[in-house]
């Protein structure tokens, strides 16, 4: 795999090895950020087939409990019994857990020009709603077009205009059937 730098120095900067074993590592100080996200970022070593642009950063809730959804199909689900939480996968592929100012300070970079939007995604937990509310308030400092994809369980309608309010334009509702 190609990587690239912050800088243009031609090699990604992945997390140090320290900030990776940091105990208690929970939003809203910590996020989940999709694979692609990572190698847009710069976290992780590896680059896009024929050049292809992340336009889109992808962030996720995270938590030591967990989620208390039970899908089926979901590698959060607390009904998996797994040792440790970065043993839980969102959809089964790596999402690794970085400090959401980490993903604040890359995104100034030049290798984050092209990106338009970030998506903060909800888990179903008792702390998910006041979390998304202070994570988007702090992706506000960065870009105006922030979509959040949320747990309807959790919410309630004066929440969305809380959510407004902080800072997200667009919202979206995951229906999925397993």
């Amino acid at each position: 795999m190609i990587c690239f730098s912050l800088l243009g120095m031609g090699r990604s900067t992945p997390l140090t090895k320290e900030v990776e074993r940091m105990v208690g590592r929970e939003s809203p100080d910590y996020v989940k950020i999709s694979f692609a996200a990572a190698i847009t970022l710069g976290v992780s070593p590896g680059k896009f087939f024929r050049g292809a642009k992340l336009y889109c950063l992808n962030l996720l809730l995270t938590y030591e409990d967990g989620c208390i959804g039970k899908c089926a199909y979901c590698g959060l689900s607390n009904a998996r019994k797994l040792r440790s939480l970065n043993e839980r996968s969102f959809i089964r592929v790596d999402w690794p857990t970085v400090p959401l100012s980490e993903v604040l300070k890359r995104m100034e970079s030049e290798r984050c020009a092209h990106v338009r939007r970030v998506c903060v995604s909800m888990i179903t937990n008792r702390r998910a709603r006041e979390d998304t509310l202070t994570v988007v308030r702090r992706l506000k400092e960065k870009t105006n077009a922030i979509s959040s994809l949320v747990a309807p369980t959790v919410i309630n309608e004066g929440w969305l205009g809380d959510l407004k309010e902080a800072g997200a334009d667009k919202v979206g509702v995951a229906v999925d059937a397993a």
